[in-house]
């Protein structure tokens, strides 16, 4: 498999298991331009989880730190693609929608 693949696969093992964890009430799974800031400038990724939010620095122009969101708020278009086919699209490795 290329590494490309297997990075795609453990991340999209990551975050299942992060929904696990969490009870499948909520999920740091969101779309970045749906991200709903949570931190000030500048946070750390145990200070934005202390508060109960969720932490990812990997795109830019976006909140870093942002609120979760409650499962049964994910769109019916994304709960149909799939966690997985959510990661490849916000990784740039898919183009269609």
């Amino acid at each position: 498999m290329e590494p490309r693949v297997i990075c795609v696969l453990v991340l999209a093992c990551v975050l299942t298991l992060s929904s696990l964890a969490q009870g499948e009430l909520e999920t740091c799974v969101v779309a970045p331009h749906h991200r709903t800031n949570c931190g000030v400038p500048g946070i750390t990724p145990s200070q934005c989880k202390a508060k109960g939010c969720c932490f990812d620095n990997t795109v830019r122009g976006v909140p870093w730190c942002f609120h979760p969101v409650a499962v049964d708020n994910i769109t019916d278009g994304y709960k149909k693609r799939g966690p997985l086919f959510q990661l490849e699209e916000s990784l740039g490795l898919r183009s269609d929608s």
